[in-house]
């Protein structure tokens, strides 16, 4: 099973994209961000509300502005720094 990441429902392409990546795939809902290694929201502003809420020491990424490539190069590059 590959790394967990907790995606925004309105970010399908995203979903689709990093789970051919091996990644598995959750959304949003409280169990599954106590799970993930990290975190995509579609952007901050319509999400504040919703991450203010969420107690977690995993990355919060904005997709906001971003193509699918460089959220998941974001994403790649902080899990090759963990090591």
């Amino acid at each position: 099973m590959g790394r967990i990441i907790a995606v925004d429902e309105d970010l399908s392409g995203l979903k689709e994209a990093l789970a051919g990546r091996g990644y598995s795939v959750v959304g949003l809902g409280e169990e599954d961000i106590k799970k993930a290694e990290a975190v995509v929201i579609s952007g901050m502003d319509q999400n504040m509300m919703l991450m203010e809420d969420i107690k977690t020491k995993v990355p919060v990424i904005s997709a906001e502005g971003k193509t699918q490539g460089e959220i998941i190069k974001d994403l790649e590059e902080y899990f090759e720094n963990l090591h």
